[in-house]
């Protein structure tokens, strides 16, 4: 698939966010996304499918199968833990270790699987409507023709963002990464990576590339959907599933 994926004239499209190895809670997902053999639907599953959880494996098995079964409707789109290096960090490798109780050659074999798995995922989503990203804008100049350059050999290369060296990586680690901001401008992310964006640059953002909605996922919010107005009846959405 390209680095971003534009699906435009969709009936239907529902937006999944992080689900960090939660296999209840992507069963309750399924049930409620509808007959995904209706050409008219899209399920967007936007990034963090691993780590946390208990059950990542299971999720990140059943997402690539439903891939393979609805290629079309399904989306799958890469999270700032579909990462070599973040994954090995926040329980997935671990998980595989137990799971799979490989020697050392097989488990790095398996290991670098997974990886190039991840750096195959496309980085977002384009609708009529929507930029469906998992982090946010990497800086004020971000546009989607951006992403449009990208070619799916170059993003194949990013195995891990958490030290990126080009500007590439640097975008991408970004895209990944941010977050929405009350505050106006760009500013740096505690997370210390990525950066804060502020209603404005959304706007703008939004404005040019005549869309309404930025819809991400990355922070923990209490009902599971945050809404951040950005005036003239754009907004910026986090969905946390």
């Amino acid at each position: 698939e390209p680095t971003l994926v534009e699906k435009k004239k969709v009936g239907t499209v529902t937006i999944v966010g992080d689900l960090h190895g939660s296999l209840p809670s992507l069963q309750s997902v399924l049930e409620l996304a509808g007959d995904l053999d209706d050409p008219n639907r899209c399920l967007i599953f936007d990034g963090d499918f691993v780590d946390r959880g208990q059950n990542s494996l299971e999720v990140f098995m059943i997402l690539l199968l439903l891939k393979v079964a609805y290629p079309k409707q399904v989306i799958l789109i890469r999270g700032n833990h579909e990462d070599s290096m973040v994954a090995k960090v926040y329980g997935f490798w671990e998980e595989l270790k137990q799971k799979y109780a490989l020697g050392d050659r097989a488990m790095d074999k398996l290991w670098r699987s997974m990886s190039e798995t991840f750096a195959a995922l496309p980085l977002a989503v384009a609708t009529d409507t929507a930029f469906i990203v998992h982090g946010g804008l990497p800086s004020k100049e971000f546009r989607l023709d951006h992403l449009r350059k990208v070619s799916v050999e170059q993003r194949c290369q990013c195995h891990t963002l958490v030290q990126p060296m080009s500007p590439l990586e640097k975008m991408i680690e970004s895209l990944l990464w941010s977050d929405p901001s009350r505050r106006k401008g760009i500013h740096p992310s505690p997370r210390g990576t990525g950066v804060k964006f502020g209603h404005d640059v959304a706007k703008e953002f939004l404005s040019k590339e005549k869309l309404k909605y930025i819809v991400r996922g990355h922070e923990p919010v209490e009902h599971g959907i945050l809404e951040m107005d950005c005036g003239d009846a754009m907004k910026v959405i986090t969905v946390f599933s």
